[in-house]
């Protein structure tokens, strides 16, 4: 591999999991002039193969996508990009069903929540067993690591009907990119100028662990505190005893974080400002209201076993992990959680 690699023109890219972010990637890159196919299932495959994927934004024209669709990755074919928005629980799965999609060129692009299994390399943090249950290690043969590419998302969205997804942060639409080895190559800058045609904010980073860690403020904080309560990212936030505990919760994670190294320049007063706090309701309540288990496992409940291996008192994680673990149990007996 060197700098003079380059996708092909069109590239070919496949989402793999269309949903609610899924889909609104696969939208919008359609409309770049890229080749783009998705695997999806069920109802929601039916709705796209029928009237096409639909993205619907507040205030905006809806858009619609017709491309292929398929649940057998065999018959879309070799890509140049897959894109893996699935939840982490299915990712060794997704990687098996898309070995026929898959080159000796071609990018894996993870769009997904949480800590990737990969974050613990060259930390200085005892594997414990607790970390070991919360980030699965398995999935690293499978595709090269030099061909690993993160995706912090800063978006939301829900799938409203069967081949229809909405964003539901129109204030908000970014994605930030980079290798875990921080290293930049010509494929990754043609993704990132891609996506930008797609109308995504779009930032290549050196440093993805720090995005990737700086993305659990939100889920681990924001969104952990609002499927408790059972609200918006506004209402949590609008309420003063509900925003200061999740500025206590944001506070504990980046004393987590400097105790691994990273620091980030994050203000959680900023941050949980009423006025800026979107009417979107987190993919975990989606899930809890939908009877699903909650992706926790590689988000807080990985961060409450990093801050037990570092010695890091973490009070308020503690708690909401904990309720957050036992309500996912609830409504999906014991697969809402692996770590204890």
């Amino acid at each position: 591999m060197g700098a003079v690699e380059r996708l092909a023109e069109p590239p070919r890219v496949c989402v793999f999991g269309a949903g609610a972010i899924g889909g609104q990637i696969a939208v919008r890159l359609a409309q770049t002039g890229a080749a783009v196919c998705v695997v999806a299932r069920g109802t929601h495959l039916a709705g796209i193969q029928a009237h096409g994927l639909v993205l619907r934004m507040p205030g905006q024209a809806e858009i619609r996508a017709r491309l292929p669709a398929s649940d057998a990755p065999l018959t879309l074919g070799p890509q140049d990009v897959v894109v893996f928005s699935v939840k982490a629980r299915d990712l060794r799965e997704s990687l098996d069903a898309a070995a026929p999609l898959l080159t000796d060129a071609t990018r894996a692009v993870f769009a997904m929540n949480g800590l990737p299994w990969w974050f613990l390399h060259g930390l200085p943090v005892q594997r414990t067993p607790e970390l070991a249950a919360c980030l699965d290690s398995a999935h690293t043969w499978r595709i090269p690591k030099d061909r690993w590419i993160a995706c912090v998302v800063h978006l939301g969205g829900q799938t409203i009907a069967p081949g229809v997804v909405a964003g539901t942060t129109p204030g908000e639409n970014a994605l930030c990119l980079g290798y875990p080895d921080g290293h930049l190559d010509e494929p990754i800058e043609q993704i990132a100028s891609i996506a930008r045609k797609g109308g995504y904010g779009v930032a290549v980073s050196t440093t993805i662990r720090s995005q990737l860690w700086a993305k659990l403020l939100v889920n681990a904080g924001i969104a952990a505190v609002a499927t408790i309560c059972e609200r918006t990212v506004h209402a949590t936030c609008a309420d003063p005893e509900t925003r200061n505990l999740v500025i206590h919760v944001m506070a504990e994670i980046l004393e987590t974080g400097r105790a691994l190294g990273i620091e980030l320049d994050a203000d959680p007063e900023q941050m949980t400002r009423p006025d800026r706090a979107p009417e979107h309701e987190p993919s975990f309540l989606q899930d809890l209201r939908a009877g699903r288990a909650l992706e926790i496992d590689n988000g807080i409940l990985a961060v409450r076993a990093l801050a037990r291996a570092l010695g890091v008192p973490v009070p308020g994680i503690e708690t909401l992990a904990t309720l957050l673990k036992a309500r996912s149990t609830n409504v999906h007996g014991d697969r809402g959680g692996t770590a204890t």
